[in-house]
């Protein structure tokens, strides 16, 4: 899993017709998120802050 500088790997989905993975991702910035990304060889398209709506496990 990735997780390091502070930035952690909180889900993935991915596209396969489309051929996109989609990451939520923590960290202190986009910079360390874009640098943990490729650091663990992940190419990085875009970074846009998100708010996830609903945590696993929290039926509420």
């Amino acid at each position: 899993m990735l997780a390091a500088g502070g930035v952690r790997l909180v889900a993935a989905v991915h596209l396969p017709a489309d051929e996109v993975v989609l990451a939520l991702v923590e960290g202190p910035d986009a910079d360390a998120v874009v640098a943990a990304m490729a650091g663990a060889g992940w190419p990085v398209h875009r970074v846009e802050p998100a708010i996830l709506l609903h945590p696993w496990g929290d039926q509420t």
